[in-house]
């Protein structure tokens, strides 16, 4: 009788949301309602901040020049340096923007450049701009900014709803990140606008990777954000925000609370800051190819997506393949497309989160099942520890992050190297949501330089910052050096049998979650 009276309750909820999901139901406008087209500007070769990059290109003709950030406070000073040398555009997409210190402080910049007159073009994916619509509405209101949003939720209050009502479609994610200035230079990877991206606050810190590129990669990354502009999924964000909506006033001026003054004073002595002073930004000269999903798939397009141009990489691997990914899923044909690789004698390493350190625990659920398997075949697994909070140390040769002891870290970066050659910095993960659901981007790096230069930062740190992975009598352990930053002290190796530093309940969930038929849409 009680099984039966909860049974009904379940099924009068499920009805009654799925009642107000129909009530609620706002159809799209149609995409090209109140929409202008607008391309990418040409540069300007008497530009301050173009005709010393163009310079620089005629003197690396087909190369892309490529600058690398490790540190959080670094590239976002490189974005901020960038809005305040425009002259006269930025185009700047994303798949999530907070409105925390370092999200405010750059719409205060972007809001001062669009008053001296540059055009700021920004495209948001919406799923996680609950919250957000009052300040994209003043940055939308203002003459020389457009704001449009990729695939919008018309429910605006309550977004879960859409999904009952619209789920198909809203699942489907612009992962993307680019931040071009003056069509000459743009910084693309895997970082989004927030405070974990950027160093800033006292929450959990994201290990992250991005790079600023010039020169022959800079038309195709122009050419891209313009196709996804005009995209018929794309929306301006006055036709999707209510009427009712009021906009927020943008201050012009930094906020005087002490955690964005105390962040304003370390951006200031970043690295990037002082080099771009004296004009010693040192970009590495290589061949780079951009790949990029359409952002409206099809099945016409399913042999030239990021996951079908990314496996192509991984099969000519030949002697070593690196790969980090924060939210690892290989899935059953991932699995065996790696193993394969492995039997064939190629060195295979992982990096990923984990449980303890993952900030979706759903994702490690997915993963864990696939450990046992990929340790069998030989691939060497490494989960990052939840304490090894990111610094960067640079070389000439190119970008290199790595790890140190801290508090409350998550790994975010996505790159692979495959043969000390070739090398990716993008928004990909390996995992089916990139693969299906969302739309992604990256570049590809052809410098023996670049990929040695970021496999020795990688592979030197990994036993110190992580738990190395071991399957022995069919079990997974875990195993951890400690005393690693005291020399004079005997390092000593701590084995674990279940998900280190993990709660109880975290690894329950995990376990329980791993049974369900959910793979599909992590």
């Amino acid at each position: 009788m009680i099984i039966a009276y909860l049974l009904c309750g379940v099924l009068l909820v499920v009805f009654c949301l799925l009642l107000l999901a129909a009530f609620s139901y706002r159809q799209l406008p149609s995409p090209l309602q109140a929409r202008t087209q607008t391309l990418t500007l040409p540069p300007n070769p008497d530009g301050v901040l173009s005709s010393h990059i163009l310079k620089a290109n005629a003197q690396n003709p087909n190369l892309t020049g490529i600058y690398g950030f490790g540190s959080g406070q670094d590239a976002f000073a490189a974005r901020i340096s960038l809005v305040e040398a425009a002259e006269y555009s930025l185009d700047i997409r994303y798949y999530i923007w907070k409105n925390d210190i370092s999200g405010r402080l750059m719409i205060q910049r972007l809001y001062a450049a669009a008053e001296r007159g540059v055009r700021v073009r920004i495209l948001l994916d919406d799923n996680t701009m609950s919250g957000m619509d009052g300040v994209l509405l003043a940055l939308d209101k203002h003459p020389n900014i457009e704001v449009r949003l990729f695939n919008p939720f018309m429910q605006r209050r309550f977004r879960l709803l859409g999904f009952l009502s619209d789920f198909k479609r809203l699942n489907y994610r612009m992962h993307n990140k680019s931040f071009t200035a003056d069509s000459v230079v743009s910084i693309i990877g895997g970082r989004n606008i927030g405070d974990e991206y950027f160093g800033a606050g006292d929450g959990i810190m994201f290990a992250d990777m991005d790079v600023a590129v010039i020169g022959d990669v800079m038309n195709a990354l122009n050419d891209d954000f313009d196709q996804y502009w005009a995209s018929d999924i794309v929306y301006p964000a006055s036709t999707i925000i209510p009427s009712s909506t009021k906009p927020i006033t943008i201050q012009t001026t930094p906020l005087e609370d002490d955690a964005t003054q105390t962040y304003i004073k370390q951006v200031r002595q970043s690295d990037y800051v002082h080099k771009l002073a004296l004009n010693e930004v040192e970009f590495l000269w290589a061949k780079v190819t951009l790949i990029s999903d359409n952002p409206i798939r099809s099945q016409e397009c399913q042999d030239d997506t990021v996951t079908t141009k990314i496996v192509g990489y991984f099969e000519k691997a030949k002697h070593s393949l690196n790969i980090v990914s924060p939210y690892f899923i290989p899935t059953k044909s991932g699995q065996k497309l790696l193993v394969d690789i492995a039997k064939s004698g190629t060195s295979i390493h992982i990096l990923t989160n984990s449980l303890a350190a993952n900030d979706v625990a759903a994702v490690h659920s997915g993963y864990a099942k696939y450990r046992k398997p990929l340790l069998k075949a030989g691939i060497k697994l490494f989960e990052l520890k939840p304490d090894a909070a990111p610094i960067t140390q640079k070389k000439k040769q190119g970008l290199a992050s790595v790890y140190r002891s801290g508090s409350g870290s998550s790994l975010h970066a996505k790159t692979f190297t495959v043969d000390g050659r070739y090398m990716f910095v993008g928004s990909y993960n390996l995992d089916p949501r990139s693969a299906i659901h969302n739309t992604e981007m990256g570049i590809i790096i052809d410098s023996p330089q670049m990929a040695q230069a970021a496999n020795e930062h990688i592979l030197n740190n990994l036993h110190h910052t992580t738990y190395h992975l071991e399957l022995s009598d069919h079990r997974v352990k875990w195993h951890s050096i400690t005393n690693h930053d005291e020399p004079d002290t005997d390092q000593q190796i701590i084995t674990y049998h279940k998900d280190p530093a993990a709660p109880w309940h975290k690894r329950v969930g995990v376990w329980l979650l791993k049974w369900l038929p959910i793979e599909w849409l992590l």
